[in-house]
C-alpha cells in the first residue's frame, strides 16, 4: 500500500491523501480515533457496521469467521488461515496454516503449516509442518517435519524430519531422521538416521542409522550403530571404560568382564597377537583299538577348508594314572575337515588345530603406505 502525504496549510500536521493510489472520501479528512476505512469501489470511506472499540497502539483488525465481525487483535498473537488459532490462542504465539494453533495454543509457541500445534499445544515450543506437534505437543519442545511429534511428543524434545517422533515420543528425547522414534521412543533416547529407532526405541539408548533398513534397540542403556566398515587389515579396537563412559582406543586389545568369584572385582582380558590373521579349534578325544591299531578320527566344522589355510594339529596327552608307558601321539594331515589321530594304546587327548584366516603384510615401508588413526594408535 503507497501513501501520499501533504502538508495541511501551515500547520506541522500531514494527512493520507490517497491509499494504494485511491483518493479519501472527503469526509475522512479529518479523521477521528478508532476510526476504519473501507473500499467502497470508488474511495476510501468510513467503515460501519462493526465495532473497533478498546484498540491501541499496533493493534489490528481482522473478520473473524467464527463470530462473523470485525475484531481488534493485539499484535502479538497472530494467526493466518482457516480456524488457525481459533479458540484459546495465548500470547506471543504465531499459528500459520488451516487449523494450525486450532484450540488451547500455549504461549510463546509458533505452529505453521496445516494442523500443526492444533491441540494443545505447549508453551515454548515450536511445530513446523503439517501435522507436527499436532495433538498434546509437550512443553520446551521442537517438531519440524510432515507429522513430526505428531501425537503426544513428551516435554523438553526435539522430532526433525518427517515422521520423527511421531507417536508418543518420551520426554527429553531427540529423533532426527525419517521415521527416527516414530513409534514409542523411550524417553532421554536418541534416534538420529534413516528409521533409527522406529519402533519401541528403549530409553537411554543411542541409535545412529546410516543404512537402508531400520535399526532398533534390543535394551536400553545401550549404543547402536550401523554400519560399521569391516577392516580386515591390522589396526585397534574400541573398548568402553564403564567407571567414565568414554569410549578409547586400546591397542593392546583389552576387554572387560565380571569377576566370576567377587563381585566388587572385573577380569581384564587381552587378545593375542601375531603376523596373521589366524583362527583356531580345539577339543577333546580318544583312541581306540581296531585290527591292533589304536587311533581316532577328528572331524572340523565343515566351513574349515573355506576359511582357512595352512592349518596344523597340537596333540597332548592325558593321563589316567602314573603309567609305566608314556603314551606316543601321531597325527596325519588334515583333509577334507578330517585328521587322524594315533597312539602306541589307547589313550585320552587334548587336540589343537591353528591355521592362517588371511595374510597381512608386515613390515612396511613408510614411504609406501598412508598411515591412519590419530596419537599412538594408528593403523595401515
Amino acid at each position: 500500500m503507497s501513501f501520499r502525504i501533504s502538508k495541511n496549510g501551515n500547520d506541522f500536521i500531514y494527512n493520507a491523501v490517497n491509499l494504494q493510489g485511491i483518493p479519501l472520501d472527503k469526509n475522512v479528512s479529518n479523521p477521528e480515533i478508532n476510526q476504519i476505512l473501507k473500499y467502497n469501489g470508488t474511495g476510501w470511506v468510513n467503515a460501519t457496521g462493526f465495532s473497533a472499540t478498546g484498540i491501541h497502539y499496533s493493534d489490528y483488525v481482522y473478520w473473524n469467521t467464527a463470530t462473523n465481525s470485525w475484531t481488534a487483535e493485539s499484535d502479538n498473537r497472530i494467526h493466518i488461515g482457516s480456524r488457525a488459532g481459533r479458540q484459546n490462542q495465548a500470547n506471543l504465539t504465531v499459528a500459520v496454516g488451516s487449523d494450525a494453533g486450532l484450540i488451547n495454543q500455549g504461549g510463546s509457541t509458533v505452529a505453521v503449516g496445516s494442523s500443526a500445534g492444533s491441540i494443545n499445544q505447549g508453551g515454548s515450543t515450536v511445530a513446523v509442518g503439517r501435522s507436527a506437534g499436532s495433538i498434546n505437543q509437550g512443553g520446551s519442545t521442537v517438531a519440524v517435519g510432515s507429522n513430526a511429534g505428531s501425537i503426544n511428543q513428551g516435554g523438553s524434545t526435539v522430532a526433525v524430519g518427517s515422521n520423527a517422533g511421531s507417536f508418543v515420543q518420551g520426554d527429553s528425547s531427540v529423533a532426527v531422521g525419517f521415521n527416527a522414534g516414530d513409534q514409542f521412543q523411550g524417553g532421554y533416547s536418541i534416534a538420529i538416521g534413516y528409521k533409527a529407532g522406529e519402533t519401541n526405541q528403549h530409553p537411554n539408548s543411542i541409535i545412529l542409522n546410516a543404512n537402508t533398513g531400520p535399526l532398533n534397540s534390543s535394551s536400553g542403556s545401550a549404543f547402536y550403530v550401523n554400519p560399521i566398515r569391516n577392516d580386515n587389515a591390522t589396526g585397534y579396537n574400541l573398548c568402553y571404560e564403564p567407571t567414565t563412559s568414554e569410549i578409547v582406543y586400546n591397542t593392546s586389545k583389552t576387554f572387560v568382564i565380571q569377576h566370576p568369584e567377587y563381585e566388587s572385582k572385573y577380569l581384564v582380558h587381552a587378545c593375542l597377537e601375531g603376523p596373521e590373521a589366524g583362527v583356531y579349534y580345539r577339543g577333546e578325544g580318544c583312541t581306540i583299538t581296531k585290527n591292533n591299531i589304536h587311533y581316532t578320527t577328528i572331524t572340523l566344522p565343515s566351513y574349515v577348508s573355506k576359511l582357512a589355510t595352512e592349518l596344523n594339529v597340537i596333540t597332548t596327552p592325558v593321563l589316567t594314572n602314573i603309567e609305566n608307558e608314556i603314551p606316543i601321539l601321531a597325527t596325519t594331515s588334515i583333509y577334507m575337515n578330517t585328521f587322524k589321530v594315533v597312539s602306541n594304546k589307547p589313550t585320552k587327548f587334548n587336540w589343537l588345530v591353528m591355521g592362517k584366516r588371511k595374510s597381512i603384510q608386515v613390515e612396511v615401508e613408510k614411504s609406501e603406505v598412508v598411515l591412519k588413526g590419530d596419537g599412538p594408535y594408528k593403523y595401515i
